[in-house]
């Protein structure tokens, strides 16, 4: 059982920040900037919804010059993942907290971040932020309008935190059973108020739990190997 939260993709609110992206009405295997001046790529770029696929063709046409802000594993994996599926190349920025990192994203001294729903929603819905994507699976109840990687381009991005339970190895299959059961119970009596913070509740069977954290670590290690990510 576990209370799943996407995150979004940020940037500056401003459509001058070449990563504001419209959406663009083209798959990414067919579009390019071919011989565009950047001045008209910005301009392409600029105003409508929020689409990806521009923000990938404009940092393929400029790379290392656009960066990406990280606080934390979850946030360094989401623009790693971005570059790995995009073949696109940003600068990391390391943060030691969000609040530092949203700020300079706020501030336009940094392109873009990846933070969880609790800290940026309040930021986007008062217009210092804008939402670029949701990385989970589906779209989001409080931000409706914000559509998904996959909608956008990115069918095999997924990239969420997790909250799970746990109980000692040896603990006996019967109480194992029992807690889940429990644990569903208090879950469905108030889950109006995780779905209202941003959570996704999931409820699993401890094998299925099993299944998908075995499946996410095999995920990291994919990108963080393919991202030449070490150890800090």
């Amino acid at each position: 059982m576990l209370d799943r939260k996407c995150a979004v993709f940020l940037s500056h609110p401003s459509d001058q920040i070449h990563c504001g992206f419209s959406r663009w009405k083209c798959h990414r295997s067919s579009c390019s900037f071919g011989s565009q001046s950047n001045d008209q790529a910005n301009r392409s770029t600029r105003g409508g919804a929020n689409g990806f696929i521009a923000c990938e063709l404009v940092a393929k046409a400029n790379p290392q010059k656009y960066t990406f802000a990280s606080a934390n594993a979850p946030s360094r994996i989401g623009g790693e993942m971005f570059q790995v599926m995009s073949g696109t190349k940003l600068v990391h920025i390391p943060y030691k907290g969000a609040p530092q990192a949203l700020t300079d994203i706020m501030g336009g001294q940094v392109s873009v971040g990846w933070s969880d729903l609790s800290t940026a929603v309040p930021l986007v819905k008062a217009g210092k932020l804008k939402a670029l994507a949701v990385t989970g699976q589906d779209r989001l109840a409080i931000l409706p309008e914000l559509p998904t990687m996959k909608e956008q381009g990115f069918p095999d991005y997924q990239l969420s935190n997790w909250v799970g339970a746990y109980l000692p190895a040896k603990t006996s299959p019967m109480m194992v059973s029992k807690l889940n059961a429990l644990m569903h119970a208090a879950v469905n009596a108030d889950r109006a108020a995780l779905d209202a913070n941003g959570g996704h509740v999931i409820l699993q069977s401890p094998e299925e739990f099993a299944k998908l954290q075995a499946n996410d670590a095999a995920m990291w290690s994919r990108v963080t190997k393919a991202a030449g990510m070490e150890m800090e």
